[in-house]
């Protein structure tokens, strides 16, 4: 059974790995700690853990759960941790199709509830995808994005029109990483061209208005960043 790291166990460590005594290893700790207190209400990141900020929590209602009797917590500031990218795959990394569609027939969901979980959705005929990507698109220009697993539920640039998007935990139906989850549409018939008027000058193939009108027609990958 593991036990409890604590601070002189970090202390020790730093000082062993950094070659210096432990009082200074110590004051090293504390110091960390006084400026993320200082510096949390403008927002602070402690390097490759978390995010720390202050934010404002209106009033609500609550009770006790211990003798039921209501109370009423006032509007507060309130410290937020928020853990990240980085921290959150290395300690418990999610795994490519841990999240999946499940088509749940309408008799079943009215059903009483059972012990037996429900069936999986199959991925049958979905692309070979080893490296666990989701694709999507962007909401504002719609560009197709992929992305690693890593990065679903964090916030990013599109690489098109530099909006921000969310990297999804499932690739959107329709995109490359989901193909197979729409019917395809069937083909419009070939229009029979037009017979050329004497003296036309030939049409020039109009160039793109945007940037991101010429990225449309192929999906952008994006990586998961360094300081995330």
């Amino acid at each position: 059974m593991s036990t409890t790291y604590l601070k002189t166990d970090l202390i020790a460590e730093l000082a062993r790995t950094a070659d210096i005594p432990k009082t200074k290893a110590e004051l090293v700790v504390n110091q960390l700690a006084q400026i993320a207190y200082r510096e949390a209400r403008n927002g602070f990141t402690i390097p490759g853990i978390c995010k720390l900020d202050v934010v404002r929590r209106k009033e609500r209602h609550a009770r006790i759960p211990r003798t039921g009797q209501r109370i009423l917590i006032a509007e507060h500031d309130a410290l937020r941790t928020r853990p990240l990218t980085k921290a959150k795959h290395a300690v418990a990394p999610m795994m490519p199709g841990m999240v999946q569609f499940v088509d749940e027939a309408p008799e079943a969901a009215n059903a009483p509830h059972s012990s037996t979980p429900p069936p999986q959705a199959s991925t049958d005929g979905q692309p070979f995808n080893p490296e666990g990507l989701v694709s999507f698109r962007c909401g504002a220009c719609g560009q197709e994005i992929e992305a690693p697993f890593d990065m679903a539920g964090a916030e990013s640039e599109c690489p098109a029109c530099s909006g921000k998007i969310e990297v999804p935990y499932v690739s959107e139906p329709g995109t490359i990483w989901a193909r197979t989850m729409i019917e395809p549409k069937p083909a419009a018939p070939a229009a029979v061209p037009a017979a050329p008027a004497l003296n036309a000058v030939p049409a020039v193939p109009a160039s793109p208005s945007s940037p991101s009108e010429a990225k449309l027609g192929r999906t952008i990958r994006i990586e998961l960043p360094d300081d995330a």
